[in-house]
């Protein structure tokens, strides 16, 4: 019994020991600059994701809609315009529509819709019915359509555009996994990039307390060290794994392929590889050069978040210098700023920028956002200028007034003026008024200019029943595109009288 409990205490020992070791492994590999570094740029990106502005931007586009309207009375007589852009990225669908009215009659609307399917059209004013193209039958529909090369018609497209064309369905496909490819590659060789910098460099760290705005931030900070030799091996490494990258290539022939007709994306990829295999070369440049360094600062938060970053370039021809502050989370930061100099024997050049907010409640948001640019010529006395200018933005939440003003040292100044307004998943703003150096600008007012972010409406469905556009014989698509030019002269007349 005895024995039997001192081989279970020393069996518990082992273990707790055991359990101790990795906790101080994990401990020591979570500590690694690698991971640190990782780790922050991961989660700043995430923090600046949750920035409102941002947020609106993504959620309006993925599944939202804009819209326009004005009164252009003052140019056209009783005319007024309302158009609205519907729009979901991520599943490759939107859809716009324009409505113009004289006398509260409608003498022009046109509505668009599009998915990965299939595009349609109708515009009353203009056809009867309504028209569209099927994407997945374009292989089927174009060999020997009026838009065949081959047939020699008025309305033949060249080679490469029927090419195009003809592919054009597993292009919006190719689409669809664009974004997550792109994304994919992009952590990939970041994550690379952080290795071999950190393989070849001189890494040193320390701990630093840094203000920002009211915050005192106290930093880790992971500077690093980077030669000549460094650089060009960093870069050797890189360009000989994505010379070898299976992934990369795929990724490109995918990207390259959408950008359009009169490109071929076998060239195009070889273009990149040749490319790098030249920069390859240049590289050796970086290897015998003994006056190149780059000096990195990352001050990063207890939280795991990147409060600022400095670089220093220096080379023979110049020394660069690079800041940029984004305080405790950059989601939530009151204070940010961007700094960057640039020397040589010839001149200095000097840019920054800073963004203050000044209040931010329920009440009212108030925000500054100063440049300043300063240039100088050292073989000139008269070289050295310096330009201040100033962006002000005040809104006041309560009743929707806002002010957005511009300013500088040489007295410019422009005012736009509105009420903005936010209620559910919509933000209105109408324009009220425009001043430039003082003065209103005419007609503003009249105007009655109103623009509407809806960041939750769904795109309309496109059409089930259309006349398909790639079947139509010489005869019906000349009667088509005569009826919309002549469509749009009539508009053009009746609204300007031109």
């Amino acid at each position: 019994m005895e024995k039997k409990k001192k081989v279970l205490i020393i069996a518990g020992s082992a273990g707790g020991a055991l359990l101790i070791a990795l906790i101080a492994v994990i401990a020591v590999l979570s500590n690694r600059p690698a991971a640190i570094l990782g780790s922050s740029i991961n989660n700043t990106l995430k923090d600046a994701e949750k920035i409102e502005v941002f947020k609106i931007i993504e959620d309006t586009a993925n599944g939202g809609s804009v819209s326009l309207s004005a009164n252009l009375d003052e140019y056209a007589d009783d005319v007024k315009v309302d158009a609205k852009y519907y729009s979901d990225i991520k599943d490759l669908k939107g859809a716009f529509n324009m409505t113009w009215t004289e006398d509260d009659e409608t003498f022009l609307q046109t509505d668009i819709r599009y998915n990965d399917k299939s595009v349609t059209m109708s515009a009353p004013e203009f056809f009867d019915g309504t028209y569209g193209v099927n994407l997945g039958k374009l292989e089927k529909n174009l060999p020997g359509s009026i838009f065949d090369p081959d047939e020699e018609t008025d309305y033949s497209l060249d080679d490469d555009e029927f090419e195009f064309l003809l592919n054009l369905q597993e292009y919006v496909k190719n689409d669809k996994n664009l974004s997550k490819e792109s994304a994919k590659i992009q952590k990939k060789y970041c994550t690379l990039a952080i290795k071999k910098i950190l393989k070849y460099s001189e890494v040193s760290r320390s701990t630093k307390t840094i203000t920002v705005g009211e915050d005192n931030i106290r930093c880790r900070v992971i500077s690093i060290t980077l030669d000549g030799e460094a650089l060009a091996n960093i870069g050797e490494d890189l360009i000989n794994y994505a010379l070898e990258d299976k992934e990369l290539e795929s990724y490109l022939t995918l990207a390259f392929s959408n950008i359009g007709f009169y490109t071929d994306t076998e060239d195009l990829v070889d273009d990149f590889y040749d490319e790098l295999e030249a920069t390859l070369e240049d590289i050796e440049e970086y290897r015998e050069s003994e006056k190149v360094e780059i000096i990195t600062d990352f001050y990063i938060t207890s939280s795991s978040r990147i409060a600022e970053f400095n670089l220093t370039f220096k080379d023979e021809e110049s020394e660069q210098e690079l800041s940029l502050v984004l305080g405790k989370d950059i989601s939530k930061s009151e204070e940010m700023s961007f700094f960057y100099k640039k020397v040589n024997d010839m001149k200095a050049e000097e840019i920054s920028v800073t963004y203050e907010v000044k209040e931010n409640t329920n009440k009212a948001f108030e925000a500054d956002i100063k440049f300043k640019d300063e240039f100088e010529r050292f073989y000139s006395s008269t070289g050295k200028r310096t330009e201040n200018s100033k962006i002000k933005l005040k809104w006041n939440k309560k009743d929707g007034e806002c002010e957005f003003k511009f300013d500088n040292d040489n007295d410019d100044s422009y005012v736009i003026k509105g009420i903005l307004t936010e209620k559910g998943d919509k933000l209105t703003f109408v324009l009220t008024n425009i001043r430039e150096d003082g003065e209103a600008v005419e007609k503003i007012k009249s105007l009655e200019l109103t623009i509407i972010v809806d960041r939750n409406d769904p795109t309309p469905k496109v059409s089930s029943r259309y006349t398909e556009i790639t079947t139509l014989n010489e005869r019906d698509f000349k009667h088509l595109s005569g009826d919309i030019k002549d469509g749009i002269k009539d508009v053009i007349k009746d609204t300007l009288g031109w």
